[in-house]
């Protein structure tokens, strides 16, 4: 065959669900529906924050996302519920009032200091249900169950199977 022949250029199918990138110290660790079939057809995503506290100046600092604008026209986030890291069971449920409090005692001043430079992070921001706004500290993971509405256009495009 002759080297200098050249190929037709072959048709690529390509679609993005996402809207935009995610910011830079936050990943989309999940986006599965195994567990539809138990939970009335929801979708599990599960996103993490990758930096720790001090590691980078800017990065190292809480992100705030919204689960409305994740994805591209055609696929919305119509309700989302957050869950335990493994998606068994509601975040309410852990949040009692029963559950055990530490008392933490710092080694020494350094360690003081570090803890009280470090405070902010120390309380988890709610997920707001009704504005899908959720915020994740440093190396946190948090978790949800989501209703997806996708429009019939796309759904060609996108692998949601459901067995």
């Amino acid at each position: 065959s002759n080297k200098s022949e050249t190929l037709p250029d072959a048709k690529v199918n390509h679609y993005s669900a996402l809207k935009k990138a995610l910011p830079k110290n936050v990943n989309m660790m999940t986006l599965t529906n195994n567990y539809a079939k138990f939970h009335d057809g929801l979708v599990l995503m599960r996103f993490a924050h990758t930096y720790g506290v001090d590691e980078h100046p800017t990065l190292s600092q809480p992100a705030t996302i919204s689960l409305k604008d994740i994805f591209a026209d055609g696929v919305e986030i119509v309700s989302a519920k957050e869950m335990s890291l493994t998606g068994n069971q509601p975040v309410a449920n852990l949040e009692r009032k029963e559950r055990s409090e530490w008392t933490v005692v710092p080694l020494n001043k350094n360690v003081e200091d570090q803890m009280k430079d470090h405070s902010s992070f120390t309380e988890k921001i709610p997920f707001d249900a009704d504005t899908m706004v959720v915020t994740l500290r440093p190396m946190e993971i948090r978790t949800f169950l989501c209703k997806l509405e996708i429009e019939q256009s796309i759904e060609s495009q996108i692998a949601v199977v459901y067995s």
